[in-house]
């Protein structure tokens, strides 16, 4: 028992010793840490009392910045050439911390904040008077815009006002205070007019509000960021930005130097005989790209809601908000996508096409044209009619004069039913889906209600509205051994470094006709530019193919009218392929007379694209044709005789 008393001793004594020296080196540790924390302590009470105000500044500066929307950069609209065609520059709004600048503020009511009001008020060009009673007006306001989409230049000048560097490079704020700077971009069109029912326009508060700045507006907008402060480790306020994301650029098939031509030839007609509507389109028939697509008239995109280029100040004055707001409307539509109309005789090939394959005429196979034909009670006219026909007329012969009757007598033979099963073959009364905004179906005869006489007329384009994409694409499908493409007008969408996100590439939908069928069709047509009634389309040296059309608008007493021509180069290996329309041509009230016009206006386009195109002369001497044609005449309505 003695001896465990003597090793317990033991043990606590040698524990105590232990503790004794734990407690040491615990006590050296809390006077370590004790200076440390009075050094700290000491940094910081140096810091409050030396630069303690700057830093209360500076906080409460960024505290009006702090948590802000970062916009994205909206993405670019760029032609298949690279050019830019619409992009969004940075701009800064000028943005007064009110409630601070009262804060500041040490001097009376009078005087208040002098130097920072006659700053503002000078360089920005303000009334200093308004400046000041919009400043009373928000006094609790942290955030009040007094000037927009300020340039980065003036951003910088004005910012030298408020920070001064001294010849060390030292940064010393000035007496001009609590004015920061909001990023913001606007949107601008380098080529204003140019292609604008196609490029569209943006605005802030609507987004994309036409063409492909609406139909892409998601791939455009790009995602929206914050951007925030804080004090970071050396006790200096840093900003971080989080989840910007700048929008994608949108490459279209559009070539800057076709679009550019078309428009200038458009604008150069209207000037001399200004039309209702002008419009052309340029189509790639192997792909279904759109090269080119403008109607008259136009408007700047970056001022679209100016009428001024279109009414007179008087026209102005006595028009209504309604009536400005549809006149906007009426501008701003696409014609080629938005507007339907009867096509008029561009329509024969689709009816001379479904007649071959099914076997109904086949190539050689002739027809007496008496002048008119006679379906169901009506006496339904030729052009020619006042010169008693045509006489006899081959297949190839009815699309080179236009002949209304061989047309009829086709779709007779054809019946109703199979009539309209290939005018919806075609893709008549269907939309194209082409990528724009706006698109009409147009109007078609079912097959289950069509009659003979609906047939008849439907034949040679009348009693069908189409749209000018419907036309072009069913026309190229024509050329094109029946392969139908998908329409559209963007070929790629890249992101900001040009890394291709996403590819629009050639879509074949369905064939519309045999390889055979569209080969005739391919020299019927360039026998219509070459000896028919299309010949002041032809250039020289060029085998150019097409199609004239006269159609007589709706309300046939109104006497008004809408010509086109329908035409590819080179005729037996179409490259491009070209839809011009002159609606309501001025002098033409009353007759169709001037339909000579879209066909001069064709050849002018033919004639400045096909160089360019790097398209090659493949006429012979003996082909090229150069003599003149009768201008194609009137249609005439199916109504006007009647058994």
């Amino acid at each position: 028992m003695a001896d465990y008393e003597k090793i317990r001793e033991r043990k606590l004594k040698k524990a105590r010793k232990v503790l004794r020296r734990a407690g040491k080196k615990v006590q050296v540790l809390f006077l370590i840490v004790a200076i440390l924390l009075a050094g700290l302590g000491g940094r910081i009470f140096y810091i409050i009392y030396t630069r303690g105000d700057e830093y209360t500044q500076s906080v409460l500066d960024e505290q009006t910045k702090s948590l802000n929307t970062v916009l994205a950069k909206r993405g670019q609209i760029q032609s298949s050439d690279g050019t830019v065609l619409a992009y969004s520059e940075k701009m800064y709004n000028v943005i007064l911390d009110v409630a601070q600048l009262f804060s500041d503020d040490e001097e009376s009511d009078s005087d208040l904040t002098g130097d920072t009001i006659n700053a503002l008020s000078s360089y920005f060009n303000i009334d200093r008077s308004e400046l000041i009673a919009k400043v009373y007006d928000n006094q609790s306001s942290r955030y009040l815009k007094l000037v927009k989409e300020i340039s980065s230049e003036e951003m910088e000048g004005f910012k030298n006002l408020m920070i001064v560097t001294d010849d060390k490079g030292n940064e010393t704020k000035t007496s001009v205070v609590d004015v920061w700077f909001e990023e913001t971009y606007v949107r601008r069109y380098p080529y204003d007019n140019l292609a604008a029912d196609v490029v569209g326009f943006y605005s802030q508060n609507n987004g994309g509000e036409l063409g492909l700045e609406l139909e892409y507006n998601d791939y455009l907008t790009g995602v929206n960021g914050l951007t925030y402060s804080y004090v970071d480790d050396g006790l200096e306020i840093a900003n971080e930005t989080k989840g910007v994301t700048d929008g994608l650029n949108v490459v279209t098939t559009i070539d800057y130097n076709i679009q550019k031509i078309i428009e200038e030839k458009i604008i150069a007609y209207n000037q001399e005989k200004p039309s209702k509507n002008t419009a052309i389109m340029v189509m790639n028939p192997s792909n279904g790209e759109i090269l080119g697509m403008a109607s008259y008239p136009t408007f700047n995109l970056n001022d679209p809601r100016d009428l001024t280029k279109s009414f007179t100040e008087e026209q102005l004055g006595a028009m209504s908000d309604e009536d400005k707001t549809n006149a906007m409307y009426d501008l701003w539509k696409n014609f080629c996508v938005s507007e339907s109309y009867e096509p008029g005789s561009v329509f024969k090939p689709i009816t001379v096409a479904a007649a071959l394959d099914e076997g109904v005429v086949k190539d050689g196979d002739t027809y007496v044209c008496n002048g008119y034909e006679e379906v169901s009670g009506w006496k339904v006219k030729c052009h020619a009619y006042g010169q008693g026909g045509h006489g006899q007329l081959t297949l190839e012969q009815s699309i080179m004069e236009s002949c209304n009757p061989y047309m009829i007598n086709l779709s007779i033979k054809l019946g109703t039913v199979k009539f309209a099963q290939y005018v919806s073959v075609f893709g008549f009364g269907s939309l194209t889906g082409v990528d724009l905004p706006g698109e009409t179906g147009g109007i078609i005869y079912p097959a289950d209600k069509m009659t003979v006489i609906d047939a008849a007329t439907n034949s040679f384009g009348q009693n069908i509205n189409v749209n000018m994409v419907q036309m072009l694409s069913a026309y190229c499908s024509l050329i094109e051994d029946g392969n139908y493409y998908q329409p559209h007008i963007v070929k790629e969408i890249e992101d900001s470094n040009g890394n291709v996100v996403k590819s629009f590439n050639q879509t074949l939908i369905k064939q519309t006709c045999t390889a055979d069928t569209s080969k005739l069709l391919r020299r019927y047509l360039f026998s219509t530019v070459n000896e028919g009634t299309a010949k002041k389309v032809a250039v020289k040296g060029y085998s150019v193919a097409g199609k004239t059309g006269t159609a007589q608008k709706a309300n046939r007493d109104e006497q008004k009218w809408l010509i086109s021509f329908i035409g590819h180069v080179p005729a037996d290996d179409p490259q491009i392929a070209i839809y011009v329309i002159i609606d309501e041509p001025d002098g033409t009230t009353g007759t169709s007379g001037s339909s000579a016009d879209v066909l001069t206006l064709s050849h002018d386009v033919l004639e400045s694209l096909l160089p360019y195109l790097g398209i090659y002369e493949d006429l012979t001497a003996s082909e090229i044709n150069t003599q003149n044609s009768e201008d194609e005449l009137t249609v005439e309505v199916p109504n006007t005789t009647q058994n």
